[in-house]
């Protein structure tokens, strides 16, 4: 397991290394959740891993 500060330091990480699974917090400093599975997505070699988002507020994401 390995963990990151903020959304540019998972990014790199991601970018370095294979995972099995992405756990994601919503709102990151920097790079939020959002942007990095966006920018993980577009790369061919890391869109493949499952992704998984957490938010501490019930108004981000989920259903109403």
């Amino acid at each position: 397991m390995e963990t990151s500060t903020d959304g540019a330091d998972a990014l790199l990480k991601g970018r370095r290394r294979t995972a099995d699974v992405i756990l994601c917090d919503y709102k990151m400093p920097g790079l939020d959740g959002r942007q990095l599975f966006e920018k993980l997505r577009a790369r061919e070699s890391t869109r493949h891993i499952p992704f998984l988002f957490m938010a501490s507020r019930p108004d981000i994401g989920g259903a109403p």
